[in-house]
């Protein structure tokens, strides 16, 4: 007990001390020097007696609690302290009587508990630690669980729980119910946060432990807070770098964030920027914005890349045996050669084992390691599985980017193998694991007006992590609905939009340059201008100019809303551009706004009655369907064998070495709009002939009005197609309307008194 019992005034006379020598007292025990000191450096001594700390210190748990229980010191009561990470402790009870004390309410994941003795106001030095505990409890639901932390002059909680369509409200409604005051609890917030996440119970599959703080300015009072010992802004910033560093929260390290906007009262501008820095994980996750209109974009990045890293993958893919310590690559990102690939799994293969050795992995990390031992089906085809997969920048991978490449020494070059079949050969597997995520947002009111702007931020960050869950400010939006994949499946500003077996994917020039798209559709350019989002067609449709009316009445439903043409017109020349780089071309075009054309006017709409222009058709990138502007039938031969009609491409038809002997050949098909008709490879008859006498002969098989104007309208389109189908190139030919005919002549009907060609079309009915 630290009362006084001898106090002993030492001065250098009392111990003899003369003025030329220099004396030093020691402390000895067990013989030996175990303290020196200068006695010019000693004001006095004082010998004391010192309280035994408790010994024999265990934990039990027991039912949903924890009993602590020591060795006592007699006269003596206790303070209990519990740490959920062995390092950092809080008082949980003091002046308990007994050498037991039952914690009630422990945290959910890991426990550490240690003991003082009090007797007289005077304190032991604390016990050892216990043995950590976790309380025994069901596992937890596997997920994305989410905490949030208001500051100012107090820190608000939103305990860290499961992110799902059912808690989202709870979220967004404590985010709503913050308010602004003074004060900025900046560095006490980021400490609490840590010790939060560190006292949570979470699920054992936990990938991730991330922290994202938000600030507008320098910490102001968290030197101030009981319990805090630092003396210096520095001091305790340093500390948590350190923490956020070194420590971890059920196993994971931690990934720390931070997006600060500098505001109005900040003067110290590199304390400000340090701040950002010693409170993320790395300079990379430290983000200064120079304005609070672009924090909801840094939630939004920090958010996607915190949904992504949720995943692992399991890759098995089968080859079939090559010769012994051939190099085998397996590209993994869809590319035309292996040279282009920045993503991909390669080695050596050995025949004697069935394995593939001296693994390399570029682009992405497996835990498989060097060596991967195959599995041998009856057909002397091997699958190798790699699992633990996550690419360098946290996409998907999907079997549809699958190739296999075997390396030619000979030639020193890559070989594909045209017998890999992606569908059947290669086989991805894709977990999602837990992530648990603190939100530290800044209440202080130097931010005025714009915490409102802070609150819906964080709102669409809370959205973002949550895909599940429509977002209302934007509920058509695609990009919230899957897990990127190398390509991006998330609309990118003018990108190409192509769909691979159902799914669209959006790539940049450079991945388009490096792609193999054999199989795919081009659907088109990808335009994103606000709330705006579409596919610009590569091609007219069709390809000469028409006039609004018959463009309105065959295509309207493609035809570009007033917004979206006026985004067209004011970014023409990047349209433009970006139509080159993919090999296409762009033209001024029609809107759905009455004679109303977009054209290179910097953003305005040209209106004009008489002028044809052409039809590029647009449609929004939540368009379900692969695009293909056409139906698929359009323009294709429309033959008849055995009462089973058939529609043939050129591609086809050439591949049967145009040979239709087995077959009746019908026509072309021919799909505008609500008008769905077959036309005539040739005239009937040749001759020209008065509309009276084509009438009579021909009446119903003459094109309708309506249809004449399709085959006006799309005049060099059909005539194509009936030429590469070794039909007679059209010319000007009769309709059913008394002396009309049908021309080159962009949608329009003329009426003549002259001779002209009977050109025959036919009912068309969908194959049976």
């Amino acid at each position: 007990m630290k009362k006084i019992i001898c106090a002993l005034a030492i001065t250098i006379l009392a111990l003899g001390v003369a003025a030329d020598t220099h004396k030093v007292l020691q402390i000895f025990q067990g013989g030996q020097v175990t303290h020196s000191f200068n006695i010019e450096d000693v004001e006095y001594m004082e010998i004391t007696d010192a309280i035994d700390a408790p010994t024999g210190i265990t934990a039990k748990y027991t039912s949903g609690s924890i009993t602590v229980s020591w060795n006592g010191t007699e006269g003596a009561t206790y303070n209990v302290y519990r740490s959920a990470d062995g390092t950092s402790f809080a008082l949980i009870a003091q002046g308990i009587t007994t050498t037991t004390y039952t914690d009630t309410k422990p945290l959910t994941a890991t426990n550490y508990y240690r003991v003082e003795a009090v007797i007289d106001d005077i304190t032991s030095e604390p016990s050892e630690i216990s043995e950590p505990i976790i309380p025994n409890s069901e596992a937890l639901e596997e997920g994305l669980y989410l905490g949030i932390m208001g500051f100012n002059y107090d820190i608000y909680k939103y305990p860290l729980s499961k992110l799902d369509q059912n808690s989202i409200s709870n979220a967004n409604n404590f985010i709503d119910a913050l308010a602004i005051d003074r004060q900025t609890l900046l560095y006490y917030s980021v400490d609490q946060a840590i010790t939060t996440m560190q006292s949570c119970k979470l699920p054992d599959n936990l990938m991730n432990a991330a922290i994202v703080t938000f600030t507008d300015g320098l910490d102001m009072g968290s030197l101030m807070v009981d319990g805090v010992s630092y003396e210096e802004d520095e001091e305790y910033s340093a500390a948590l770098n350190a923490r956020i560093k070194n420590e971890n929260i059920a196993g994971m390290p931690i990934t720390a964030y931070t997006i600060g906007v500098k505001g109005k009262d900040v003067t110290d501008v590199n304390k400000f920027r340090s701040n950002l820095q010693m409170l993320a994980s790395s300079p990379e996750n430290a983000f200064e914005v120079s304005d609070i209109s672009e924090v909801k974009a840094k939630f939004q990045e920090i958010a996607e890349q915190l949904v992504q890293t949720n995943y692992v993958q399991t890759l098995a893919i089968k080859i079939q045996g090559v010769s012994n310590g051939a190099l085998v690559r397996f590209t993994l990102d869809n590319v035309a050669s292996a040279e282009r690939s920045e993503c991909y799994i390669e080695g050596n293969f050995n025949l004697r084992d069935r394995s593939l050795e001296n693994i390399t992995y570029h682009g992405l990390t497996s835990t498989t390691g060097t060596t991967v031992n195959g599995v041998v089906d009856e057909r002397r085809e091997i699958t190798f599985t790699f699992e633990g997969i996550q690419t360098d920048n946290n996409k998907l991978i999907v079997k549809d980017f699958i190739d296999e490449w075997i390396y030619i020494s000979s030639s020193n070059q890559w070989q594909i193998n045209s017998e890999f079949i992606k569908d059947q050969d290669s086989k991805v597997e894709t977990e999602e694991r837990s992530a648990a995520i603190m939100l530290v947002l800044d209440c202080s009111s130097s931010l005025g007006n714009d915490f409102s702007i802070v609150q819906s931020n964080a709102k669409s960050f809370v959205e973002t992590l949550c895909p599940s869950v429509e977002n209302p400010d934007n509920p058509d939006n695609p990009a919230t609905q899957d897990p990127e994949t190398l390509y991006s499946t998330k609309p990118i500003d003018l990108s190409l939009a192509v769909n691979i077996n159902g799914k669209r994917y959006y790539l940049t020039s450079e991945q388009y340059a490096n792609a193999n798209l054999s199989g795919a559709v081009k659907e088109g350019l990808t335009v994103v201008q606000g709330d705006e989002q579409f596919i610009i067609a590569l091609g007219n449709m069709p390809t000469s100019k028409t006039y609004w009316t018959y463009a309105n009445t065959y295509y309207g439903s493609y035809l570009p809303t007033e917004a979206q043409a006026r985004i067209i017109s004011a970014r023409y020349s990047y349209i433009s551009n970006s139509m080159n780089r993919f090999g296409a071309y762009f033209n001024d075009g029609w809107i759905s706004l009455k004679n109303t054309a977009y054209y290179s006017g910097g953003g305005s709409l040209c209106t004009s009655t008489y002028c044809d222009y052409n039809i590029r058709p647009v449609l929004p990138v939540s368009t379900p369907s692969p695009i293909q502007w056409n139906p698929e039938e359009d323009l294709k031969l429309v033959v008849e064998k055995d009462g089973q009609r058939s529609y043939l491409s050129t591609a086809q038809y050439e591949a049967m070495g145009k040979n239709l002997n087995e077959y009746t050949v019908l026509g072309v098909a021919v799909i505008s709009g609500s008008e769905k008709f077959i036309i005539a490879l040739d005239n009937e008859p040749t001759d020209e002939m008065t509309w009276n006498t084509a009438n009579t002969l021909y009446g119903t098989q003459l094109p309708t009005y309506s249809q004449g104007n399709v085959i006006s309208m799309r005049y060099n389109h059909i005539n194509s197609a009936i030429t590469a189908f070794g039909g007679r190139a059209l010319s000007i030919g009769w309709t059913q309307s008394s002396n009309t005919v049908f021309y080159n002549g962009n949608g329009s009907i003329n009426t003549s008194s002259y001779n002209q060609k009977v050109r025959c079309v036919y009912p068309f009915e969908d194959a049976q």
